[in-house]
């Protein structure tokens, strides 16, 4: 019953808690006070902390344009660094956006794309 009593609990702060411009993060004030802001990992359907406040932060934005659609598996093994985090537009420039990437397993900026109508 306790265990039941804490989950609804962090849901009621998960869903009370604000939400960031990109669609696939959330911020939160809620624990783990290590965690400012998490992404969602769409490979996984799991989310991850996308910045733990150690960096300079950068206004929250939002550019136009779409993400590449992204791989479900990476073709490359071995890849150990790579473009640095993102966890929202704001720390890309104007002509990329914060995406995931399956190869570095974190968001990172990448051109976009912009669709033709």
């Amino acid at each position: 019953m306790v265990k039941l009593l804490i989950l609804v609990a962090m849901v009621t702060v998960a869903a009370a808690s604000p939400r960031s411009v990109h669609p696939d993060t959330f911020t939160t004030t809620a624990a783990p006070r290590d965690c400012l802001q998490w992404c969602k990992n769409p490979v996984k359907g799991s989310v991850y902390c996308c910045n733990d406040g150690t960096g300079p932060q950068a206004l929250a934005d939002e550019h136009l344009g779409e993400c590449p659609k992204h791989r479900p598996v990476c073709p490359r093994n071995g890849i150990t660094s790579g473009p640095a985090l993102c966890s929202h537009d704001g720390y890309c420039q104007d002509s990329s956006k914060c995406c995931f990437d399956t190869c570095l397993d974190h968001h990172t900026c990448k051109s976009v794309l912009i669709p033709i109508h």
